[in-house]
Parts: C-alpha cells; sequence; structure tokens
C-alpha cells in the first residue's frame, strides 16, 4: 500500500531545514524567495532519491560558480578551482544531508539512495510518474539555488512527467 503524504503541509518546516542546513555546513544564509524557476546555463543538480512507502526524490539545482563557492567553503580554496570530484563530493553531500534530514517528515521505512550529481548546459532530468511537490528558489551569497521535491505516483497518466532542464 502506497503511502500517502502531503509535503505542502511541511513546506514551511521544509523552508527551515534548508536554512539550517546552509547555516550549519556553509556558514550561508539561504533565504526562500519567491521567482518562477529558468533553465540556468552551466548548472549543477546534486539529487537524491527515495524507495520504499514514499517515492520522488529532492533534488537541489545550482550554478556551477555557486556549486565552486560551496566547495570552496566546505571542503576549502584549494579543492574548488575547477569543476572536480570535490565539487561533485560538497554538491552530492548538500543533497543527501537535505534528504535526510526530509527523510525524517516521510514514512517510515522509506530509504534513499546515494546522491546523484549532474553538471552542464543542456541536460534534462526526467521523472515517468512524476508530480513536483514543491519547488523553493534560495537566495544566498553564492546566487539562487533551488531545490525540487517531486512524487512518483506510479498510478498516474503516462504524460504526467517532471522535466528539469
Amino acid at each position: 500500500m502506497e503511502a500517502k503524504l502531503s509535503l505542502t503541509e511541511h513546506l514551511d518546516e521544509i523552508r527551515g531545514m534548508v536554512e539550517m542546513i546552509f547555516m550549519t555546513m556553509l556558514d550561508m544564509t539561504a533565504r526562500p524567495v519567491s521567482q518562477e524557476w529558468q533553465k540556468c546555463e552551466r548548472s549543477v543538480t546534486a539529487s537524491i532519491y527515495f524507495a520504499g512507502p514514499w517515492k520522488g526524490a529532492a533534488m537541489i539545482e545550482c550554478s556551477r560558480d555557486a556549486a565552486l563557492e560551496f566547495t570552496r567553503l566546505l571542503a576549502g580554496p584549494g579543492d574548488a578551482d575547477d569543476f572536480n570530484d570535490s565539487v561533485r563530493d560538497v554538491l552530492g553531500e548538500l543533497a543527501n544531508t537535505i534528504g535526510g534530514n526530509l527523510k525524517a517528515i516521510l514514512p517510515k521505512g522509506t530509504t534513499l539512495s546515494m546522491p546523484v550529481v549532474v553538471q552542464g548546459s543542456d541536460y534534462l532530468i526526467w521523472f515517468s510518474g512524476g508530480n513536483t511537490v514543491s519547488r523553493i528558489a534560495f537566495e544566498c551569497d553564492a546566487g539562487i539555488v533551488w531545490l525540487h521535491v517531486i512524487e512518483v505516483q506510479p498510478k498516474m497518466a503516462p504524460e504526467a512527467v517532471v522535466v528539469l532542464a
């Protein structure tokens, strides 16, 4: 039996969680802002996937420059000279930390995947049966960071997909 959970009831909690994670991990203020999502050139998306009673994903999307800044703050300046494994590790760790905190409000038995990081100027992330629960913009010193939370509902029509490109 699929778990029924409305994450929209937890949006304030999710916003607060992201603000706390940015302050704790990066010593950086991240404020939710009202902004319409637009494709960012040279963006990076770090995703964590949920399985079990609740299926879906949490994705952090930011510019390449923001990813480099997060790496400088978390891993040190020498690790962020270019887009490398250190940068991917930091973005993956941000997604993993957000996913782990989000898991606390999901049904018991929900599990997390390893983080996946996608980078480039033209990529597509597609979820069959996906429904965007929330798409929240956060403004920080490094720029705009997006949190996308997607719930997968397998019984939805095939045309019900979420695309992040």
